[in-house]
């Protein structure tokens, strides 16, 4: 696995963190300074690596019999949730606190509820995407700024171009010409060609 951090004005270079995974990986954060990632090894056990601050563990194997992804979510402080599916394509929960994963192993007390999965677990947080709102506002203006860049009026074109256009239809159609639509009955969608 190769890892690439930004620190709020540039990236990293490419860090290896070693492991063979078989899975992409997937990351859940339960505090400032603190990253946990799983994947699914060559063994298709679950895999763990936890960046503590200021460096990053050993990887640390967490058993299982994946068939898909795992995925990570924190739920709260001093925890993260991973899901996954297993063997018999029911979706298998494990979690982490501060005293360390349960349950040891993983049983089929953490069986989740019913049903057969085709696909892995995909989970995400409202936080998470209200973490990113600034984030997303930015990137939208910057896209905006930088297609009207050298315009006259700025970003403003994406608002007044469509208006301007339906304004120059009604006025060309409207009023020079006078063309009215045929009165439809009763909702005007009797101008269709007709067989």
């Amino acid at each position: 696995m190769w890892h690439k951090a930004w620190d709020g004005s540039s990236w990293s270079p490419w860090g290896h963190l070693g492991g063979a995974l078989t899975s992409g990986p997937d990351a859940a954060s339960w505090s400032q300074g603190r990253l946990d990632v799983v994947v699914r090894g060559p063994d298709n056990a679950m895999w763990h690596k936890i960046w503590n601050g200021s460096s990053w563990t050993q990887w640390g194997r967490l058993g299982g019999q994946l068939t898909s992804d795992p995925s990570a979510v924190s739920s709260g402080s001093n925890r993260v949730d991973a899901f996954v599916r297993g063997p018999d394509n029911a979706l298998w929960h494990k979690w982490l606190e501060p005293i360390g994963w349960a349950p040891r192993p993983w049983s089929p007390g953490q069986h989740l509820a019913g049903g057969r999965y085709a696909s892995g677990p995909l989970l995400t947080m409202l936080d998470e995407y209200m973490g990113s709102r600034q984030l997303m506002a930015n990137l939208t203006l910057r896209e905006l700024r930088t297609k009207y860049k050298r315009t006259l009026l700025g970003w403003t074109w994406s608002l007044l171009n469509p208006l301007a256009v339906m304004a120059i239809f009604t006025l060309v159609f409207g009023v020079f010409l006078n063309i009215q639509p045929p009165p439809g009955s009763p909702s005007g969608l009797k101008n269709f060609p007709s067989s």
